[in-house]
């Protein structure tokens, strides 16, 4: 058996005879075309030709990610598949392929789904969580076989992808100054300072207060400083006077 692949030089092999009279010869890893011939004492055969099919790939990867409403972000795009997200999100890929593919098969964790394939086959498309759910833990991902358009062949995308959720943790503040129980007349200028941190953004942070073991009270510190919390990390300063806090009846 001869034989030559694009780029390379003539190369040959001697074919084997098994148990039932049959010739076999093998070409491993043929990744171009392939052009083979056969010779038998002093015959030989014309040239035959292997046309090779390209596993399809992905050519460009875009991800959507749709953040929960208290982070009050708009939608971002990554183009790596391996993710960290905040809980709650909801994230969306599409895949740019070529060659042309007819399907796109995904495993979610145990969970195994077709991703939408546009009617060219060059894009693929999936989400999760399911409508309807909400995404609260991590997940492992990946494409247990795609299929070419042009010749239905079916191939594995090897690896596995990984999506990490980062839980929610509850905003701290902390009480810097005063340090200390006090006594104060009506005239006498209250003065606070207190820090606040999230893990994603500070929204809204609230002074609760009583006088004379009265009814407990909120007041926005925005309102009270004119200051909206906006960062992951911000400092509080009050400075008013202890009767803007009272009401007529208190002073």
């Amino acid at each position: 058996l001869y034989w030559r692949s694009e780029g390379t030089k003539e190369a040959w092999l001697e074919i084997t005879v098994d148990n039932r009279d049959r010739y076999i010869g093998e070409i491993e890893k043929i990744t171009k075309e392939t052009q083979y011939r056969l010779e038998i004492g002093d015959d030989r055969t014309d040239w035959f030709t292997i046309s090779v099919s390209p596993k399809p790939v992905f050519t460009a990867t875009s991800v959507t990610l749709t953040y929960p409403e208290y982070l009050d972000l708009n939608d971002s795009t990554e183009e790596a598949l391996d993710l960290s997200v905040p809980e709650g999100t909801t994230i969306k890929w599409t895949l740019q392929c070529d060659p042309a593919i007819t399907d796109l098969n995904v495993t979610v964790g145990e969970e195994k789904f077709a991703a939408e394939v546009s009617a060219d086959g060059t894009t693929a498309v999936f989400s999760w969580p399911k409508p309807g759910t909400e995404l609260t833990k991590g997940f492992t991902y990946n494409f247990h076989y795609i299929k070419d358009k042009k010749h239905g062949f079916e191939y594995e995308v090897p690896g596995e992808q990984e999506v990490v959720v980062i839980r929610d943790r509850v905003p701290e503040i902390e009480l810097l100054e005063p340090t200390t129980n006090g006594y104060a007349t009506t005239k006498k200028i209250l003065e606070i300072v207190a820090q606040a941190k999230d893990d994603h953004e500070l929204g809204e942070a609230s002074l609760l207060y009583t006088i004379n073991n009265r009814q407990q009270k909120r007041v926005s510190f925005e309102k009270l400083t004119g200051k909206k919390l906006s960062e992951t990390k911000g400092e509080i300063r009050i400075r008013k006077p202890l009767s803007e806090f009272l009401d007529e009846d208190e002073e």
